[in-house]
């Protein structure tokens, strides 16, 4: 076009020159005759460019249309199949593919086919695969019920899990969704079809997102049987055998047949087991209760070889197993303390407290450790959270560990912000700074209230703990005493003999003496005065008299167990000298009596 319009007006300017030549010139007819020929020249000239425009215009028309028709079909391909609205239980597995008949119809080149079956499977999964949220593969699930096949639900089950999890959504909000339930229904149905994998994420899938065991106990189960049914075959990784020991622990599901056997197929290839899944494993069976000497001593043997490849998350799971399972194992945990002193610096505050309180539940005493991790610990308190703290301050005084950084640093931690600490975390920070003869006012006083505040809360134990620390450090408040007074006497039935003496003891000592709660000690002191042994009686008899408080029951019961080892003395003596024998006393030795 641009051509034409150029010619045009060159044209133009040819004949306009022409024209005022010949005006000047002697022959007038012979420049009208030029100058028709050049408006003739200039008319065939804008006609042939319009032709040729034309023609390429509708070319490339036709192109353009070819390419959009053939866009159009492809889209209509590759498009997802429209959903098929019914109920979840009228969900029909898909067909198998069919073979094609020898007199079938021969299609045309411009005729499209529907995919096959295998075919439309790669893609659903494909499509489960390309989604990035739990609730667009839900919604994928909903639309192509009826066209998925075993491998699409165990995708689609998993990569649910896994999103829900990537995106720290709520699992309750993920499993409200309609079609969650349509996931679970199918996945029930077709599970005889699941590999061994899929078997093991599908175990994995339900446990992420704890679901409730009384809910889904039919669909729990029938996984566990098919894995049960193909431990034998040996088609279960390491990793597929720890995903479901770890499921089950995590919801607390105890199918004894599984349990027994992933153990036993466990034994079997422990050396092909990363340290990922070794602490995975120990660690299920641990909170199981169901870890034995036998196997907990082969994992033990299979991760010293490993040690240096372990996680911090991994060492301190792995640590906290054993020590959860009471089997203590003196060479690992020797050789993880020289790997975690190295690692102290990194570890997290959970680690930390998990590494250490493993150490102390085992009574494994390593001065380096503790020294180490200590040092480590104290600048990075303020992100413990109070179980954390307490448990790093239990398992330093149950080691005999007492370390004033860390204390100094503990006790600005407690005082700022122990309101949030449970009667559990109280309770055990109390002993921890009391059996390290700790005594910081301030921390003291903050424990004080926030045990106040939670008096009905606290269990016996907790409750004779928390008073112990106040009387062994002679801080008396009056306000906790009282508090507790009404609390135990509440729960006396739950108290035993220890949190019997304990408590009288902790009143005697700060002298607070509340007449409600040492009828009821003393009641049921007496009671149970079988249960007591000689030195507990006499403490609760020294705080007793010290609190200037008389107990009829408890005398009479006191009297009587008096009378009872005196007579029984007697008994042990008299039958000792008709035999010939002096019973063994301090500094001297037994033999037989000389005439």
């Amino acid at each position: 076009m641009a051509s034409s319009m150029l010619f045009v007006m060159g044209c133009s300017q040819v004949v306009q020159s022409g024209t005022s030549g010949t005006a000047d010139g002697a022959d007038a007819g012979l420049a009208v005759e030029v100058s028709s020929l050049l408006w003739e020249t200039l008319l065939m000239g804008t006609f042939v460019a319009g032709a040729l425009f034309f023609h390429f215009y509708r070319t490339s028309t036709a192109q353009a249309e070819a390419r959009r028709i053939a866009r159009k079909k492809e889209a209509e391909l590759e498009e997802p199949l429209p959903p098929v609205v019914q109920s979840p239980k009228a969900y029909k597995p898909p067909s198998a593919p069919r073979e094609p008949r020898q007199n079938q119809r021969r299609r045309s080149s411009g005729e499209s086919r529907r995919p096959t079956d295998t075919e439309l499977h790669r893609k659903l999964n494909q499509q489960i695969c390309a989604q990035d949220s739990a609730f667009r593969i839900l919604d994928l699930v909903g639309a192509h019920a009826n066209d998925l096949n075993e491998v699409n639900l165990a995708t689609a089950l998993h990569r649910v899990a896994k999103w829900t999890k990537r995106e720290a959504r709520n699992p309750e909000s993920v499993q409200a969704n309609p079609h969650w339930r349509t996931l679970l229904v199918l996945v029930e149905a077709k599970h005889r079809n699941f590999n061994a994998q899929g078997l093991a994420n599908g175990m994995w899938a339900l446990a992420t997102m704890r679901v409730t065991v009384a809910c889904e106990k039919p669909l729990l189960e029938a996984l566990s049987t098919e894995i049960v049914r193909r431990l034998d075959s040996k088609q279960f990784s390491p990793q597929a055998i720890a995903n479901a020991a770890w499921a089950c622990a995590t919801l607390r599901f105890r199918p004894m047949d599984l349990l027994r056997g992933l153990e036993r197929e466990a034994q079997t290839m422990l050396g092909q087991f990363n340290p990922q899944d070794l602490a995975n494993m120990m660690w299920a069976y641990a909170t199981l209760g169901e870890a034995s000497a036998d196997f907990t001593a082969k994992v033990a043997r299979a991760a010293r070889p490993l040690l240096r490849d372990f996680k911090p998350q991994e060492m301190s799971n792995l640590l906290w197993a054993f020590a959860t399972a009471k089997h203590p194992n003196h060479d690992l945990f020797e050789e993880a303390a020289d790997i975690i002193i190295r690692q102290a610096p990194y570890l997290n505050s959970q680690a930390l407290a998990n590494i250490t309180w493993s150490y102390a539940t085992l009574n494994h005493h390593h001065q380096r450790l503790l020294e180490t991790v200590s040092a480590a610990a104290t600048p990075k308190l303020r992100w413990f959270n109070s179980q954390e703290l307490s448990n790093l301050l239990w398992a330093c005084a149950t080691l005999r560990h007492k370390d004033m950084a860390l204390l100094e640093a503990a006790a600005s931690v407690v005082t700022a912000g122990c309101e949030r600490f449970n009667p559990q975390d109280v309770a055990n920070t109390c002993w921890a700074v009391a059996s390290l003869r700790y005594a910081n006012g301030p921390m003291l006083d903050a424990l004080a209230r926030a045990a106040t505040a939670q008096k009905s809360r606290f269990y016996p134990q907790a409750m004779a703990n928390c008073l112990w620390c106040f009387a062994c450090l002679e801080h008396k408040s009056q306000a906790l005493f009282w508090a507790m007074s009404d609390a135990a006497v509440a729960q006396m039935y739950g108290f035993n003999s220890t949190d019997l003496v304990t408590t009288a003891h902790a009143y005697g000592t700060v002298g607070v003496r509340i007449p409600e709660l040492l009828q009821a000690i003393g009641t049921a002191a007496a009671r149970r005065i079988g249960e007591f042994k000689p030195s507990a009686l006499t403490m609760i008899e020294a705080a007793f008299q010290k609190l200037d408080f008389e107990h009829e029951e408890l005398q009479e019961a006191l009297a009587t167990v008096a009378e009872r080892r005196k007579s029984g003395a007697l008994a042990v003596g008299r039958a000792a000298f008709e035999v010939g024998a002096v019973p063994e006393t301090s500094g001297r030795r037994s033999g037989s009596r000389s005439d």
